[in-house]
């Protein structure tokens, strides 16, 4: 199980890790089911290290999770910022030339 919480302690959601293969599903399901901001405003973060989206939820170097245990993360929403000029033109030309991953960042 997964306890989500927001930095300040606040309890956001309780989601089975089966449901789950990695951290970019996790952010998409806070944002579907439970109303958070899209994934790319989200950071997840375990014991104060953000976690990257492509990490596995199962995976040992997170924690050593069973079938009976609580795995507590929080969530970071970061807000917007303006874009230079040159950023806007960057992310035009991504997504022009199907650069996905220069896209998301």
């Amino acid at each position: 199980m997964l306890r989500i919480t927001n930095l300040s302690g606040t309890h956001l959601a309780n989601i089975p890790l089966v449901e789950l293969s990695d951290v970019k599903a996790l952010k998409q399901q806070l944002h579907k089911q439970h109303g958070l901001p899209p994934r790319f405003r989200q950071r997840i973060l375990d014991e104060g290290k953000v976690l990257d989206d492509g990490i596995k939820l199962e995976s040992p170097a997170l924690l050593e999770v069973t079938s009976s245990s609580v795995m507590d993360l929080q969530v970071l929403i970061l807000e917007f910022c303006e874009a230079s000029e040159e950023q806007k033109d960057q992310l035009w030309d991504a997504a022009d030339e199907n650069f996905v991953a220069e896209a998301e960042v």
